[in-house]
């Protein structure tokens, strides 16, 4: 079949359309691709501690509102607050570069001795989280000598004479209960007998 030159010209073209059709195609998935990646950075930067890569307070506030019991069910929550003693002498005496260095080692104490379900979050400033869903008063209390043990046996930490104030409760809690601005204040009244007797330890509240 003999083709005019009017539909070589036609078909050519429609073919160069096609690969600059295909090639924008491309272009386009790569651009979208980046951007799904600066996308979930941008999540990640928003919920993630700089530092110790703990999650941030906005994070732990978000996590308050996801383990709020349904209707009808009842669960165990386990809560502990941990304080750096005396953080600022060692900012003071080492410099910041070990203060932060020292976070970063109590952060991966803390991921250490956590379960994959748990919550761990950095609350600001020397200040550390941990939220233990379905975790009793013995299972918190558990994790919470555990993270006493490893700080004690982090060599960074002990070089620099570490410890610990922490304050670990759990709570019963359902629908109708669920109070966080409740349950924060035991957890903090427990740390602050932590550090009223002396630090370097913790109390059940």
């Amino acid at each position: 079949i003999m083709l005019s030159l009017r539909q070589i010209f036609v078909l050519i073209g429609n073919k160069k359309l096609m690969q600059r059709i295909r090639r924008n195609e491309l272009k386009l998935n790569l651009q979208n691709t980046e951007l799904q990646k600066l996308n979930q950075q941008i999540m990640h930067d928003a919920e993630i501690d700089f530092l110790t890569q703990l999650y941030n307070r906005r994070r732990i506030d978000k996590s308050f509102e996801c383990l709020m019991p349904k209707d009808g069910e009842t669960q165990s929550l386990g809560i502990m607050l941990i304080d750096v003693d005396f953080f600022k002498h060692i900012n003071d005496t080492f410099g910041h570069p070990v203060g932060d260095k020292v976070l970063k080692n109590v952060a991966e104490s803390i991921r250490s001795v956590v379960r994959c379900d748990d919550i761990a979050g950095r609350f600001g400033g020397d200040e550390f989280i941990v939220l233990l869903p379905g975790a009793n008063i013995e299972i918190t209390e558990m994790i919470t000598r555990d993270l006493v043990k490893k700080v004690h046996s982090n060599v960074i930490l002990r070089t620099h004479g570490v410890t610990l104030s922490i304050g670990c409760t759990s709570f019963t809690i359902t629908a109708q209960n669920y109070n966080v601005k409740a349950m924060m204040r035991k957890t903090d009244e427990a740390l602050y007998k932590a550090k009223e007797n002396g630090r370097n330890q913790y109390v059940v509240g």
